[in-house]
């Protein structure tokens, strides 16, 4: 698992807490979240520039306006007072895309270390395959994420052959190839043919395996620091 938070200990408890108020695109209702500062500042870069900005306001009076969608939002709170435990099995495939964005805009990657190995505990079905088709857009295709989803795909189809995984894919197999002919910078079924090449290579030399049941660091983002307390990392050491 990646590292991830627990409940408040008493050095964060005595920490000020801080209203983050989420409304997106000014749409919803807004929903406050009272976080403590500690918190916000050690995990995100996002919101320790935010504090950062507002070093007279007291704690009180500490009102950060976010535009993120709360429900996505829910997700970072509970897994810097909880870890990973608390929504590891909860998120379903189309969430996926929002959270990583998410993640992105709080520059936090150990929350996105930790949406990396939820998606390894999603099954291999049509909404996992349409996260392949999701995440190849120019903007993700070179996440941690990204690298992980189509790993995935590419193991899933020399393991168990292509009409297993077309019939899973479904109306899906038809816009990845459209897409991939009408448009040329959406290379999709090019990107799949070059992950299957990768997987048959791995499979001629006995190395292939499940992505699904890595264990170590190889789809997250660390310093050097942080990277040491990756309970992930210690576990390969």
């Amino acid at each position: 698992m990646a590292e991830s938070s627990s409940y408040p200990s008493g050095e964060i408890s005595q920490s000020p807490v801080i209203t983050v108020v989420a409304i997106e695109d000014g749409l919803d209702e807004p929903k406050s979240f009272y976080i403590h500062q500690s918190l916000l500042r050690n995990k995100s870069r996002y919101f320790s520039k935010a504090l950062d900005s507002c070093q007279n306001a007291t704690p009180e009076s500490h009102v950060i306006t976010t535009t993120f969608a709360d429900w996505q939002f829910q997700y970072f709170v509970n897994w810097l007072y909880y870890g990973e435990s608390r929504d590891s099995s909860n998120v379903v495939c189309w969430e996926f895309c929002g959270l990583w964005g998410l993640a992105t805009e709080l520059e936090a990657p150990l929350f996105q270390n930790a949406i990396v190995d939820w998606c390894q505990g999603l099954k291999f079905d049509k909404c996992f395959i349409h996260m392949f088709y999701d995440f190849d857009d120019g903007n993700h295709d070179r996440t941690k994420l990204a690298t992980y989803i189509r790993n995935k795909v590419g193991y899933e189809i020399v393991a168990h052959g292509w009409t297993r995984f077309i019939e899973t894919a479904e109306s899906l197999w038809e816009d990845i190839t459209r897409t991939s002919f009408l448009h040329p910078g959406l290379p999709l079924l090019l990107r799949l043919m070059a992950e299957v090449d990768i997987a048959t290579e791995l499979l001629k030399t006995v190395k292939l395996s499940d992505p699904a049941e890595t264990k170590d660091c190889s789809f997250h983002t660390h310093t050097d620091e942080d990277k040491k307390q990756c309970p992930r990392y210690k576990s390969s050491e």
